[in-house]
C-alpha cells in the first residue's frame, strides 16, 4: 500500500495528538532525573505531554516564533526538553545545539538558523551550557533566553500566553478578538482555547459589552463568523461578561478564560452522566486543573472514561 494510502500522520505534533487522544493516559515519556533517583522516574501521559508542548508552543508564539523562524534548543538529556524540542518544532523550527561544543562554535551553528530565541538549562542542570548560553546573550545574539528548570518548567509557562492550536492549525486569538471589537457594541474581547475531543482545541471568545448594547451572544457568533477571516479561527462560542478577568497588575488574565472554557466543555461533555455534583477548573501553577465532585450516586469509571479523551489534566473527587 502506498504511504499516502496509510493514514500516517504528518508530523511529529500530529503523533502526538493521535497518541495522546487514543491512548491518553499511557506513559509516553520516562525519564530519570539523576542515577541517585533511578526508583523514582518522572512519567508523563501522552496527555500531560501534549498540555506541556500546547503551553511551550503557546509561550514561543507570544514571544514572535512563527513558522519559518528557527528556536535553538541548548540542554542536556531532560524530560523538560523533549516538550520543549516538540513545541519548538510546532510553533517554529527546532534547531538543536550540540552545548557540549566550544563558545565559538555553539555562536557559529547558531548563526546560519537565524535563531532569536533561546531554549537552554540553567546552572542547576548544566552550569556550562548555562555560561555559553549568557555568552549569547551578552553578545546581543538573542532576543530572550528561556530556561529549563529541573522541577517543572515553569520559567517556560507564562499567564499570556494565548495561542489556539486546533489540530495543528495554529490560531493567533487576536484575529477573533480584532474581529469583535470592529463591533460597535463590543468594547473588550478575548479568545481562547477550549478543550475538544477531536482538535484537541477549538477557539472561543468572551467579550464585554457598552451601556445600553442589546446585541446577544448569538448575534455575535455570526458576526465573528463573517468578519473572522480563517474559517478555522472562527469561534465555535462567544460569551458576554460583565468584565473580563485581570491579574493583580491589571494585564488581561487569559488562563482565568480558558479554566471557564475547560469548566464550561465538561459541563456539556459530562451532561449525560449521572452523578456529578460540580466541576471547577482552577489555574494551578500556570495549568489548568479541572476537579469534577461526585455524589454518591456517582460513577467514578464513567466520568474518568469520559475526562480521559480531553488533553488536560483532571482529578475525580468522590463523597
Amino acid at each position: 500500500m502506498p504511504l499516502a494510502q496509510r493514514g500516517l500522520p504528518e508530523s511529529t505534533y500530529a503523533l502526538l495528538v493521535r497518541a495522546a487522544h487514543s491512548w491518553p493516559e499511557r506513559t509516553a515519556v520516562t525519564v530519570l532525573p539523576e542515577a541517585a533517583r533511578w526508583r523514582e522516574p518522572l512519567q508523563r501521559s501522552f496527555a500531560q505531554l501534549l498540555a506541556h508542548v500546547h503551553r511551550y508552543a503557546n509561550l514561543l508564539h507570544e514571544l514572535g516564533v512563527r513558522r519559518d523562524d528557527a528556536v535553538a534548543l541548548i540542554a542536556p538529556n531532560c524530560a523538560e526538553l523533549i516538550a520543549a524540542t516538540l513545541a519548538a518544532q510546532l510553533a517554529g523550527i527546532a534547531a538543536p545545539i550540540n552545548g557540549g561544543l566550544s563558545r565559538r562554535h555553539i555562536a557559529e551553528l547558531r548563526q546560519p538558523t537565524g535563531a532569536r530565541i533561546l531554549i537552554t538549562a540553567g546552572p542547576e542542570l548544566a552550569e556550562p551550557v548555562w555560561d555559553s548560553a549568557r555568552a549569547l546573550a551578552a553578545d546581543g545574539l538573542l532576543n530572550a533566553v528561556l530556561v529549563l528548570r529541573p522541577t517543572a518548567a515553569n520559567s517556560l509557562l507564562d499567564d499570556d500566553a494565548v495561542l489556539i492550536i486546533r489540530g495543528g492549525h495554529n490560531i493567533d486569538p487576536a484575529i477573533i478578538e480584532d474581529a469583535l471589537l470592529a463591533h460597535p457594541q463590543v468594547t473588550a474581547a478575548g479568545a481562547v482555547g477550549r478543550p475538544d475531543i477531536h482538535a484537541g482545541e477549538v477557539p472561543v471568545a468572551y467579550v464585554t459589552l457598552g451601556p445600553g448594547a442589546d446585541i446577544t451572544e448569538p448575534d455575535l457568533l455570526e458576526w465573528a463568523s463573517r468578519h473572522v477571516p480563517e474559517c478555522a479561527a472562527a469561534p465555535k462560542m462567544v460569551t458576554i461578561l460583565d468584565a473580563l478577568p485581570v491579574t493583580d497588575v491589571g494585564k488581561p488574565h487569559k488562563l482565568g478564560l480558558r479554566a471557564d472554557a475547560t469548566r464550561r466543555e465538561l459541563l456539556d461533555g459530562l451532561a449525560d452522566v449521572a452523578g456529578v455534583h460540580g466541576i471547577v477548573a482552577t489555574v494551578e501553577d500556570g495549568t489548568i486543573v479541572a476537579t469534577v465532585e461526585l455524589d454518591d450516586a456517582g460513577d467514578e469509571n464513567a466520568v474518568a472514561a469520559v475526562l480521559v479523551r480531553y488533553a488536560i489534566e483532571w482529578k475525580v473527587e468522590v463523597p
